[in-house]
Formats: structure tokens, sequence, C-alpha cells
């Protein structure tokens, strides 16, 4: 998914939802429900247990076109680039340290 989708996935349901202390197995079923919803953007808070594993996860699953994913409580630049590298399209943080 390239940048301007990810913002017309966002757009488009005007919600980011947030997935925080889920199990994989409670986010399996989860995530088509929101889907079905109309939601089109997922965050999964990095302090979520296998956080980065469960965000390769649903990428591989969704990623492509179909819902823009995210990662949440980015709070410093390894776990930006962690993120980034287990396929996050979009980052939130709940503060910036300049």
């Amino acid at each position: 998914m390239t940048k301007l989708q990810t913002i017309a996935c966002i757009k488009q349901s005007q919600v980011i939802a947030i997935i925080r202390g889920l199990t994989e197995a409670d986010i399996l079923w989860t995530v088509p429900q929101l889907i079905a919803g109309g939601i089109r953007a997922v965050e999964v808070t990095l302090n979520t247990p296998g956080a980065l594993q469960i965000i390769k996860m649903l990428q591989k699953s969704y990623g492509s076109t179909e819902v823009a994913i995210g990662a949440g409580t980015v709070i410093n630049k390894e776990q930006a680039e962690e993120a980034i590298a287990a396929g996050a399209q979009f980052l939130i943080s709940p503060h910036a340290a300049l």
C-alpha cells in the first residue's frame, strides 16, 4: 500500500481502531469484524505482547490494499524502526521527544 493509499484508508473510515493487549486469537477474530464495520485503519500498540509479530501478521493478511496497519505507543527511534521493519504503515506516538 502506498502512502497515499494509507491516508485514503484513514480518511475513508475517519477512525483508527486501537488494538491494545489482545491475544493473537482475539485479534484474528476482531480485525475482520472491524473491516466488516467499515474500519480501514488499525493500530497495534507496541505495549501489546507480540506487537511486532501481530503487525507482520496483519500486514500479510490485510495490508496490501484493504486496511492500513500501524503501530501505536511508539516512544523512541528504535521502536519506530522496528515497527516499520515489521510492516507498519503509520506510527502513533503518545508524545514527541525533541
